[in-house]
């Protein structure tokens, strides 16, 4: 997302669709039906479970986006150990650490992980959802929860430059207004959609020709009739598990079907700028000279050129003594 406007114009405005009918048995790890967002830099990887925030359906979400930079020094300031690379994050580097710590132990590649099936040269199956329950969800935890565990297995330094985007979220309900004018414009859409009318014409045109080739095979030939027959009968259950698949598929909508389903999102940035934290060194080398010269000056009540002229008075001391002691040894 790129805002060059500051405020709603210069925002981005999604509609989801949760089809919350077609969820699977995982709902029983989260139960909540909706969607869960997360705000982060493109070159991270995004890391809903922990940083996310749910929106629910039937309500309308306004997003407001602020933008942060932190620049950390380096070596000797106390982050040595940090990453100067521009490109690397440190969640991006947990993130691959655990999920082939994952692929090790459960011997299957976690389909949300983004990595390769092929592993060292061999390839490895994506995890089933028998694994999940068995193996990854377990794996996954005790590495998280355990940080000797996560220690042993992981070594991912702080990034010397990292970026966070803070968010504030309101939400309202769908006005039944908005909602009819929703449905009003998707019923119209769907009636009008070419592309799904030209499906469900091509699989009607093609279940009658094979009807009617069927028809003229009985009149004219009797030997092919049993397997006329018997295609003709697969073209038609075909042509009709289609149109029940499209009928589910661009079945209209109704009051009920926005309110479980739809979330509407309103992102923006309330100002088109960003604030940058840069660490800097507050007591250095010359501050540590300046304090110890403060010092010295408080006990002895002198400066550098006090300490100078001193030494200055020792030497000359020194040297007028080294003279006197030799005219007297020359008057002897």
């Amino acid at each position: 997302m790129k805002a060059s406007i500051a405020g709603n114009l210069g925002g981005l405005s999604l509609f989801l669709h949760a089809q919350h009918k077609q969820y699977s048995v995982v709902r029983i790890v989260e139960p909540s039906e909706g969607f869960k967002i997360s705000f982060h830099d493109s070159e991270e990887e995004g890391n809903v479970g922990n940083n996310g925030f749910v929106v629910s359906p039937g309500l309308q979400y306004f997003i407001q986006l602020s933008y942060k930079e932190t620049n950390l020094l380096e070596d000797p300031y106390g982050h040595g150990d940090c990453e100067s690379d521009p490109t690397y994050r440190t969640s991006t580097c947990m993130n691959r650490c655990i999920h082939t710590h994952i692929i090790d132990k459960c011997n299957c590649v976690p389909y949300y992980s983004g990595l390769a099936t092929i592993v060292g040269g061999a390839k490895v199956n994506y995890c089933t959802l028998r694994d999940m329950f068995k193996c990854v969800i377990k794996t996954h935890a005790e590495i998280v929860r355990e940080p000797q565990v996560r220690n042993r297995h992981c070594h991912c330094n702080k990034a010397c430059r990292f970026f966070k985007y803070n968010h504030s979220v309101s939400s309202s309900l769908l006005s039944n207004s908005f909602i009819e004018l929703l449905i009003s414009i998707y019923n119209k859409r769907m009636v009008a959609d070419e592309g799904h009318s030209k499906v469900v014409k091509r699989a009607d045109k093609r279940s009658r020709i094979r009807d009617r080739n069927k028809s003229k095979a009985d009149e004219t030939e009797t030997e092919g009739e049993d397997a006329e027959d018997a295609d003709s009968k697969e073209s038609t259950a075909d042509g009709g598990r289609l149109r029940n698949f499209l009928k589910d598929r661009i079945s209209a909508w109704s009051t009920e079907i926005v309110k479980e389903n739809v979330v509407v999102l309103k992102i923006s940035f309330p100002s088109i700028e960003k604030h940058t934290v840069n660490q800097v060194v507050t007591y250095g080398l010359g501050n540590l000279l300046g304090d110890i010269g403060g010092v010295l000056g408080l006990f002895l009540g002198g400066s550098v050129f006090t300490v100078l002229e001193f030494l200055d008075y020792i030497i000359r001391m020194f040297h007028e003594n080294i003279i006197n002691l030799r005219v007297k040894k020359k008057k002897d």
